[in-house]
C-alpha cells in the first residue's frame, strides 16, 4: 500500500518496486480523486482507493487483485537486466547453477539472476516441490518416478533427495487427487 504522503512521485516508486522483480500489486491510498484518473496507467482505478478509506473498498480491491492474479497463472522472473513474465503451467522445473536459476519450461530454457530459494517461495505449494537443492519440480509435468530420479514428461530427469522423499510423496498425492 502506498501513501501519498510518504511518497510524491508515486509512479516513480511503483516503477522501483516492478523493477527489482517483486510480482506484487501496488494499491495506491489518496485523497485526490484526481489521481483515479491520471495517466491512465499508473495508477489505474482498480489499484487506488480514496480517503477515508472504507473497509469495503479495501476488501473489494484486494479480492479483485487476488481473483485477478489467481487466473492470470503467470509469474515473473528477472533474466539479465530485464523481467519476463512467463505461465506457470509451461515451467516443467527450475535447477539452481550456483547464484543463477535454469527455468525449463516447454518451449525453452531462461536464466534467471535470481536463486532457487526465492523463485521457489513465490511458486503455488500445490503444483510445484523442491525436491534436491539444485531442483523443484512442477507436479503437472511429472512421467514417471523412480526412487530418487523422477523423470519429467519432456524426458528429462530431476533429482529427488532422500531427506524429502516422504514430502514428496504426500505433496504428490495431494496434487492427484485434486
Amino acid at each position: 500500500l502506498l501513501d501519498e504522503r510518504f511518497c510524491s512521485g508515486s509512479s516513480d516508486i511503483s516503477n522501483l518496486i516492478k523493477n527489482t522483480g517483486c510480482n506484487s500489486e501496488i494499491i495506491y491510498l489518496t485523497s485526490y480523486p484526481e489521481y483515479m484518473t491520471a495517466g491512465k496507467s499508473e495508477p489505474s482505478p482498480l489499484s487506488c482507493i480514496l480517503k477515508p478509506i472504507r473497509y469495503e473498498d479495501m476488501e473489494k480491491t484486494i479480492l479483485s487483485i487476488i481473483n485477478e492474479t489467481a487466473s492470470a497463472g503467470d509469474t515473473m522472473f528477472r533474466c539479465g537486466h530485464s523481467n519476463v513474465t512467463m505461465r506457470l503451467d509451461d515451467i516443467i522445473y527450475l535447477e539452481a547453477d550456483k547464484r543463477i536459476t535454469n527455468i525449463r519450461t516447454i518451449e525453452k530454457s531462461f536464466v534467471s539472476t535470481e536463486n532457487i530459494s526465492s523463485i521457489s517461495e513465490r511458486l503455488p505449494g500445490l503444483f510445484f516441490f523442491r525436491t534436491h537443492r539444485t531442483y523443484t519440480l512442477n507436479f503437472r509435468h511429472i512421467a514417471n518416478i523412480d526412487r530418487e530420479v523422477i523423470q519429467m514428461r519432456n524426458g528429462e530427469c530431476v533429482i529427488l533427495s532422500r531427506q524429502r522423499k516422504k514430502d514428496f510423496e504426500i505433496a504428490y498425492n495431494v496434487f492427484r487427487e485434486k
